[in-house]
């Protein structure tokens, strides 16, 4: 006898349908892909510098931006999206640290890390499993202000007044993007 027979069961979008009905169904089979690029240059405040392009229907799995910080990028502020909204995967990044900064939680200090952590729903969906309905660049922007992160995309991502750390010209650092997503086959 099956462990919780009593109670509904519910299952992924992946998963619905597998096993009901007459006919043998076969899961959907998605493949995994990485891109990956780096950047050696400067960006002005407002700036931005396109590192990958993604397919139509790539869904993404993770997005992690690694950097080098010279003591010139002490008030820089980045965000990673695309041209629709430049936070719509990390950010604001405060740079003022080497990325993956372990403080003395044991665990990355915040907004440091630079590693996906978004997932939502509210709007377009910003964050892990993002759908591209076209070919898309995934772009790195040196902000404004660690506010400037929320702007476009999604509910609420309207323009906004500059607030939070301000940011400043990245200069002599190094820029590493790495996205990973699913191409449906």
């Amino acid at each position: 006898m099956g462990y919780n027979i009593d109670f509904t069961r519910f299952k992924s979008s992946g998963l619905a349908g597998l096993d009901c009905g007459s006919a043998l169904k076969i899961p959907r089979r998605d493949e995994a892909l990485q891109l990956f690029d780096v950047y050696d240059g400067d960006l002005e405040v407002g700036q931005c510098a396109s590192m990958v392009r993604v397919p139509k229907g790539a869904r993404i799995l993770n997005v992690e931006l690694a950097w080098s910080s010279p003591a010139t990028n002490n008030n820089t502020v980045l965000a990673v999206g695309d041209p629709f909204a430049c936070g719509r995967f990390l950010g604001p990044i405060d740079t003022s640290r080497n990325s993956g900064f372990i403080g003395g939680l044991g665990s990355c200090e915040y907004f440091m890390c630079g590693k996906l952590t978004k997932s939502g729903r509210i709007g377009d969906g910003c964050g892990q499993f993002y759908q591209y309905t076209c070919e898309t660049d995934i772009i790195v922007t040196n902000l404004y202000s660690a506010r400037n992160a929320s702007e476009g995309g999604w509910t609420g991502g309207d323009v906004v007044a500059a607030s939070g750390k301000a940011g400043a010209k990245w200069t002599g650092g190094r820029l590493v993007l790495l996205v990973e997503y699913l191409q449906q086959s």
